[in-house]
């Protein structure tokens, strides 16, 4: 059995698995991450204000991008990133938090301990409390399970809070 490697990709191609779009360096042009799943990397993609982009940085987050959410993070007034991740199979699912320098600059990335059960697919954020912080929802495929995380501060979130792995919608509805 041999060992596969991937180059990092020079541009955001390589299995493009979530993109989002946010002013992240805070010039007014809308720049763009894709979470690109082999090269394990979150690539930056500044906008130049008249509809072309330019290639910025390749943030390395060390397992495979599934999900990308922009957000406030520690509330300095800069876009930061959280990025869902799969781990490897029966290894379940992880986030990882990647904090603005301020310049839409990415100062690497930080684990943040959210155990799904299998595949995060999609990252949301509200304050499910009301206690004036974000906390992090996610849901998990291929069970479709939906988790909530409690944030407690910094970048600490408390155990999962409420696990739905079955969600019965009503039969009769109205459009």
């Amino acid at each position: 059995m041999s060992a596969e490697t991937h180059a990092p990709a020079s541009e955001p191609t390589d299995f493009i698995r979530d993109i989002v779009a946010a002013d992240l360096d805070g010039d007014g042009d809308v720049d763009l991450v894709t979470a690109n799943q082999r090269d394990r990397t979150l690539s930056v993609l500044h906008g130049n204000g008249d509809g072309t982009l330019r290639v910025g940085q390749h943030v390395p987050i060390g397992s495979n991008p599934l999900a990308l959410l922009a957000m406030d993070h520690d509330r300095d007034g800069d876009v930061d990133l959280v990025a869902g991740q799969f781990k490897g199979q029966f290894k379940g699912g992880a986030h990882r938090l990647c904090l603005n320098r301020g310049d839409g600059t990415f100062a690497g990335s930080a684990e943040v301990r959210l155990e799904t059960a299998r595949e995060p697919c999609d990252v949301a954020l509200g304050d499910l409390d009301n206690d004036g912080r974000l906390d992090v929802v996610a849901l998990d495929r291929p069970f479709g399970g939906l988790h909530t995380f409690a944030n407690l501060g910094g970048s600490v979130f408390g155990p999962q809070t409420v696990s739905y792995t079955h969600l019965t919608l009503p039969t009769n509805r109205e459009v």
